[in-house]
């Protein structure tokens, strides 16, 4: 009997972190960016709700590539044809780094986060320093 593997398995991206990485050692990705190019494109806030191990981290990744870096490494995905290549400046907020027991806590850690993330990218804060 032939062997008929369609892939190979050490291309599965098993450990790595984030949509740049798979891309860049050629891992297996399955192209769904013409999805999120239509919400994406959209101009309306978006909430991910999922199950957790259920792929949001690398949708955000993702997403965080194609505002901060445009079509760079996009080159043969879907977007690539339909993305206008634009980028934009881009925080992300883990809020698993938030382990604070009371809401005053949790609120001076978010404040002194975005004061952080701003400043990484030289944007003007409206948050008091803390």
């Amino acid at each position: 009997m032939a062997d008929n593997n369609l892939f190979d398995i050490k291309r599965l991206p098993l450990g790595l972190k984030g949509f740049s990485n798979i891309r860049k050692k050629n891992k297996i990705y399955v192209d769904k960016t013409s999805l999120i190019y239509e919400f994406a494109s959209q101009d309306i806030p978006t909430f991910f709700s999922r199950p957790r191990r259920f792929g949001k981290s690398l949708l955000i990744s993702t997403l965080s590539c194609l505002f901060s870096n445009g079509i760079e490494d996009f080159k043969g995905l879907d977007i690539e044809k339909k993305w206008q290549d634009e980028t934009y400046q881009v925080v992300r907020l883990d809020f698993s780094h938030f382990a604070s027991k009371t809401s005053d806590k949790l609120i001076k850690s978010l404040d002194r986060t975005l004061v952080q993330q701003f400043k990484m990218i030289d944007m003007v804060s409206q948050i008091d320093e803390l």
